[in-house]
C-alpha cells in the first residue's frame, strides 16, 4: 500500500502543474489569446482533457520512483490507464462530432495532414532525446545496418510498435509512452471512410454492424 507521504506526493505535483499553468495563463500573452478563442472550443472537455494529462503525467512520476525503489508499489500507476481511456472517449466524441457537422463527409488527406502535422514534431523530438540517451548509455554500437528494421519502425510515427534494438529497450527511455499511436492512426485512417455513417439513421447502420 501506499503511504500517505506517497500520496501527498502525488497530489503535491498536480497542484504545482495546476498552479503553474494558471501562472503561465495569467501571465503569458501568448495563452491568454488562446483562452480567449473559446468560439469554436468545449471549454469544459478542455478541462478534461487537462486533468486527464495531468494522471498521465502523476503516473509516469510515480514510475520514476519505482525505478528507485522498485519494491514499493504505487496506486499512482493506476492513473494513467484512466487518463489514457478519458482521452480515446474524447477524442472519438470531437470528431465524430466533427463528422456530423461536415454532413458526414471529410476529406482523408486535409485529416491525415492535419494528424500528421500535430504528431509528428513532438514525436521525432521526443524520439531525437530518447535515441541520445540510448547512444549515451550504450555507445552507438547498436546503430547498424544490421538493425535497419527495428529502427526504421521508430520512424513511423507511432504506426508500428517498438521493437528492441540490438538489445537494447528504447521503449524504457520514454515509459512506452508511444503505444497509444497505433490505436489513433487506425482510427484516423478509418474515419473518413466511416463518417458518413455519422448522419441520420446511418449511424443505426454502424451501430448493427459493431453488433454483428
Amino acid at each position: 500500500m501506499d503511504s500517505p507521504i506517497d500520496l501527498a506526493g502525488g497530489i503535491s505535483m498536480v497542484l504545482a502543474v495546476i498552479l503553474t499553468a494558471a501562472g503561465i495563463a495569467r501571465f503569458s500573452r501568448f495563452y491568454r489569446q488562446e483562452l480567449a478563442m473559446t468560439a469554436n472550443r468545449e471549454i469544459t472537455l478542455d478541462g478534461l482533457r487537462g486533468m486527464a494529462a495531468l494522471m498521465v503525467a502523476t503516473t509516469h512520476a510515480a514510475l520514476c520512483c519505482d525505478w528507485i525503489t522498485p519494491e514499493r508499489p504505487h496506486i499512482l500507476l493506476l492513473l494513467a490507464p484512466i487518463g489514457v481511456i478519458i482521452f480515446f472517449m474524447l477524442t472519438g466524441y470531437l470528431f465524430w462530432n466533427r463528422a456530423r457537422m461536415q454532413n458526414g463527409v471529410m476529406e482523408p488527406w486535409k485529416l491525415w495532414r492535419e494528424r500528421l502535422y500535430r504528431i509528428a514534431p513532438l514525436y521525432l523530438f521526443s524520439l531525437f532525446f530518447v535515441l541520445l540517451l540510448a547512444v549515451n548509455q550504450h555507445g552507438a554500437g547498436w546503430l547498424t545496418i544490421e538493425n535497419w528494421r527495428p529502427i526504421s519502425r521508430l520512424f513511423t510515427l507511432g504506426a508500428m510498435s517498438w521493437h528492441d534494438v540490438g538489445g537494447i529497450k528504447l521503449g524504457e527511455y520514454n515509459a512506452g509512452v508511444v503505444w497509444t499511436l497505433w490505436y489513433e492512426w487506425n482510427f484516423y485512417l478509418i474515419l473518413p471512410f466511416i463518417a458518413w455513417m455519422a448522419i441520420g439513421k446511418r449511424v443505426w447502420e454502424l451501430r448493427s454492424l459493431l453488433i454483428a
